[in-house]
């Protein structure tokens, strides 16, 4: 499972041909992919609108990405696609530590954001409850700096 740059000019066998600035992170395991209680997934759908909401203040934190599903298999191959902005993320990285800063203003953000679920509806309360972050001990993968 491991996330790679992949170029426009190699894609997957029958996956959607990706972007030259493109980092595809495959989703092996049925696990590694986060879904709300009613099965949506948190890359589709209204899941997908709360997180990547412009006025969550988690949002910049969350690299632009899309589930990409290759219809051409059994079972289904899922990958996340992240489109990365060569200028802003000219010095993408694995992740290997977070700045204290850095790590203050995240986690601020993630309390604002479980903290709205306080006067969300009963919908958007268990979203934003049960939405988490991948465990890096367990997907360094998902993390980029």
């Amino acid at each position: 499972m491991d996330a790679q740059p992949i170029r426009s000019d190699s894609p997957g066998k029958g996956a959607a041909k990706p972007a030259e600035d493109t980092i595809i992170r495959r989703l092996d395991n049925p696990y590694f992919e986060l879904r709300a209680d009613d099965g949506a997934a948190y890359m589709e759908g209204n899941p997908f609108q709360l997180v990547s909401d412009d006025g969550e203040a988690i949002h910049p934190f969350l690299a632009e990405a899309r589930l990409v599903v290759d219809q051409n298999t059994q079972p289904r191959k899922r990958a996340i696609h992240y489109q990365l902005d060569a200028a802003r993320h000219k010095n993408i990285r694995p992740l290997d530590a977070i700045p204290p800063s850095e790590l203050a203003a995240f986690q601020e953000a993630a309390t604002d954001f479980y903290d709205r679920a306080a006067k969300a509806g009963a919908y958007e309360a268990k979203l934003r409850l049960g939405f988490r972050f991948p465990n890096p001990k367990l997907e360094p993968d998902a993390y980029l700096v």
